[in-house]
């Protein structure tokens, strides 16, 4: 293996323990920081991949994170690369829990992790918050209207009318198949 690849692996596995280690809420809060070490700083992939990955990762079974992880390191360096960035973000959370598994009892009786604790789900909101302005911004500049009429029919049905979220992704899947088929036929008909 060149030392080049050597770097890449190191930098994948680097930056992976640092954003698993320092991000609480997995899913779309490793967002922001995958934006910046792998699109802003080094520029191996752009935000519209990640996002784009992103969507892939939170469709695909598994934590959204570590699904994250495989993808960015299989687009930066195929398979060892996923392998790599994937094991590393999993580093992180296994120290931590092995850790919280042996000191639960008197950890779980502290008033200073339990202030902690609320204080990490503020900052994990802000931080989804922040990255779901992002993603509809981004959004509102390549989608259709059609679409963006989705995330408020969503929204709703998953708020208001508890609709399980299976069958919500299932519905936009179908929705989308059928409004993709009649814009086809149309170009057919018409071309």
């Amino acid at each position: 293996m060149s030392m080049k690849g050597l770097r890449l692996y190191g930098y994948l596995s680097a930056t992976q323990i640092l954003i698993g280690t320092f991000t609480f809420g997995g899913g779309y809060v490793v967002l922001p920081m995958m934006e910046k070490y792998y699109a802003d700083k080094k520029r191996l992939l752009t935000r519209d991949e990640l996002a784009e990955m992103a969507a892939i990762a939170q469709s695909s079974p598994g934590a959204i994170a570590v699904n994250l992880a495989a993808l960015a390191g299989w687009r930066i360096a195929g398979l060892k690369g996923a392998l790599v960035s994937a094991t590393a973000s999993l580093l992180p959370s296994l120290a931590i829990l092995s850790v919280v598994s042996v000191c639960y009892e008197s950890i779980a009786a502290s008033p200073v992790a339990a202030h902690a604790l609320q204080g990490m789900q503020a900052g994990v909101c802000a931080v989804i918050l922040s990255c779901l302005t992002d993603l509809v911004l981004r959004m509102k500049k390549t989608s259709p209207l059609f679409y963006m009429g989705m995330i408020p029919a969503v929204f709703l049905a998953s708020t208001a009318l508890h609709i399980p979220v299976a069958l919500i992704l299932a519905g936009c899947c179908i929705v989308s198949g059928l409004k993709t088929a009649l814009v086809h036929r149309k170009n057919r008909r018409s071309g």
